[in-house]
């Protein structure tokens, strides 16, 4: 019998009007609450959590060539997954996709994260080691997609922040950036002061940056 919100309702009433009790009703509340769970969870597994929870009988074999992978990926290829640059080590990162099932967003995400430079690389290298020997493990076998691209998302969001508690984090804040006083003012090279003016120069000989750089006469 399918346990739907109506039959669920009509059920509680039914056992309230003849039992005069709780107990059923809180079993028939605990088997509601584990059914939508169970559905939820079903919802974000992927195709190895599903056979999982089908309980088919190829689930064993696909699991050990899985975990087989995942244990190539952390030991032999990690030299290029953590280092490469070439068609190798995207081969390699392609196929970690494809068999953790990762949506279209999170491939992406990951990608433009390990493409930003030396820091965005090494965050990159960072939540691949997470993601293969800690959320890949996880036995539900879960889509991992969102989990990804949330981790993408801080890490661009923080990757060019300074150190917690050092002296150069009280600079890294909106009141010490620079920024055009004037709305009507584009930036351009040919944007001067319409008066005399000449240019400053700092260090090494080189002109501030505008605004900075022009002095009034």
């Amino acid at each position: 019998m399918e346990l739907s919100a109506g039959n669920f309702t009509r059920w509680v009433d039914v056992n309230h009007q003849h039992h005069g009790h709780g107990a059923r009703v809180q079993r028939a509340q605990a088997m509601h609450a584990q059914s939508n769970h169970d559905t939820e969870n079903v919802m974000d597994m992927t195709t190895l959590g599903w056979l999982k929870h089908s309980k088919g009988p190829q689930f064993p074999w696909f699991e050990w060539h899985y975990l087989h992978f995942i244990k190539k990926c952390l030991t032999t290829d990690w030299k290029q997954i953590q280092g490469g640059s070439g068609d190798e080590t995207m081969q390699i990162i392609i196929e970690i996709f494809n068999v953790l099932e990762l949506n279209t967003k999170a491939r992406m995400d990951f990608t433009l994260l390990m493409h930003t430079g030396p820091v965005g690389r090494t965050l990159a290298n960072k939540l691949m080691w997470t993601l293969l020997s800690d959320w890949a493990l996880d036995d539900r076998y879960l889509d991992l997609s969102s989990n990804v691209s949330w981790e993408c998302y801080k890490a661009r969001r923080t990757f060019e922040r300074p150190e917690w508690r050092g002296e150069d984090l009280r600079r890294w804040t909106w009141e010490h950036l620079d920024h055009c006083k004037n709305a009507d003012w584009h930036w351009h090279p040919a944007a001067v002061p319409g008066e005399f003016y000449q240019v400053v120069l700092g260090p090494q000989g080189e002109p501030l940056p505008p605004p900075r750089c022009w002095l009034m006469v």
